[in-house]
Formats: C-alpha cells, sequence, structure tokens
C-alpha cells in the first residue's frame, strides 16, 4: 500500500526575520507545506512593495507523527483552532514550529 503524503497550500502565510529580510515587518508568502517541510515563495503583493525580496525559503519542523498530543493542541492553539487535536494538519505545524530559512541557488 501507499503511504499518504499529507500536503497543504497556505497562500499568504506571513513572517518577520529581521536576518531574512533586513527589517521587523511583516512579508507575504505562499507556502507549500508537506510533512516536515515546506517551501515558500513571495505572494505577488510582496514582489510589488519588496522586489528584492528572497524568491525561496524553506522551513523545517517536526513530522505529524512524531508530535505528542500536547504540541498538537498547541499548534491549533497557536493558529486559533481549539478543536481536537487529532484535526491538527501539517499547515498548522508549519506555521506554529517552522524554522524558516533561505533557500541559496
Amino acid at each position: 500500500m501507499a503511504k499518504k503524503i499529507d500536503y497543504l497550500e497556505e497562500e499568504g502565510m506571513l513572517f518577520t526575520d529581521k536576518k531574512i529580510f533586513g527589517d521587523n515587518e511583516e512579508h507575504e508568502y505562499d507556502v507549500f507545506c508537506r510533512d516536515g517541510h515546506a517551501i515558500a515563495i513571495p505572494a505577488v503583493g510582496e514582489l510589488i512593495t519588496n522586489p528584492q525580496a528572497p524568491r525561496l525559503l524553506e522551513l523545517a519542523y517536526p513530522k505529524k507523527d512524531e508530535l505528542t498530543k500536547e504540541q498538537k493542541e498547541e499548534c491549533l492553539k497557536y493558529r486559533g483552532i481549539y478543536q481536537s487535536a487529532s484535526m491538527c494538519n501539517v499547515g498548522d505545524i508549519c506555521m506554529s514550529l517552522g524554522k524558516l530559512s533561505v533557500i541559496k541557488k
């Protein structure tokens, strides 16, 4: 049986990181989340207001089956969702636990 791949697209995720962007402002990216890893590209509006925006970002985070029930609940709480921990998806994990870095060509 083929393993199901957990995948989710998050449009308009906002990031702040002075080291990456050179400021403390929010920067909008569209994020393609998989279990444990995501790739982010600048949203159209971001490219218009910040033409020097990094073109490719990476987020690393724990895989869904590695999280405890409490970590899943914390991910949902971070997103403002107060449902069962089983409702936690890769987008929730990415947004709450993802570590951002620039992918350099």
